[in-house]
């Protein structure tokens, strides 16, 4: 489940379309940091702390509007929203080809366009179920590709 942790106001989570090396995401309101966790011969060698792209870090302070958000989403049918982001622009993203492509139980729960419709706006992203069973980067639903 892509909510690992959550604590004080910090979610500790990953996203529904991850990638190596093996990492988990810190958000604290508008801001994010990831922590990479680096493996050498199947070995622990190193934690890694890197900013999020597209995110300011924990440790600055900045404005908010310069960090992209969803502040809106519409059920558009199937497995579509409409996504307003915090510049005003808005995108249709259809979800259901990335649920095809990569199978997990912990999301193909939402190919049920009734479960799918179960969706919320938190910390600035959408997000399904109560443990982010699904969540993917804003940046990627901005630019309309989830792979």
């Amino acid at each position: 489940m892509p909510k690992i942790f959550e604590y004080f106001g910090f979610v500790f989570f990953f996203y529904s379309n991850e990638h190596e090396p093996i990492h988990v995401h810190v958000i604290h309101g508008d801001r994010q940091l990831v922590y990479e966790i680096i493996l050498e011969d199947g070995n622990f060698k190193a934690l890694v702390r890197r900013n999020a792209k597209g995110y300011l870090p924990l440790s600055q302070h900045a404005n908010q509007d310069k960090i992209m958000t969803i502040v809106d989403a519409v059920y558009m049918g199937g497995l579509s929203l409409s996504l307003t982001f915090s510049d005003g622009i808005v995108r249709v993203v259809d979800f259901e080809r990335f649920i095809n492509k990569y199978p997990h139980p912990q999301h193909d729960r939402y190919l049920d366009p009734d479960c799918f419709q179960t969706f919320s706006i938190e910390s600035g992203n959408v997000v399904w179920g109560k443990d982010w069973d699904m969540i993917f980067p804003v940046e990627d639903l901005y630019n309309g590709h989830l792979d």
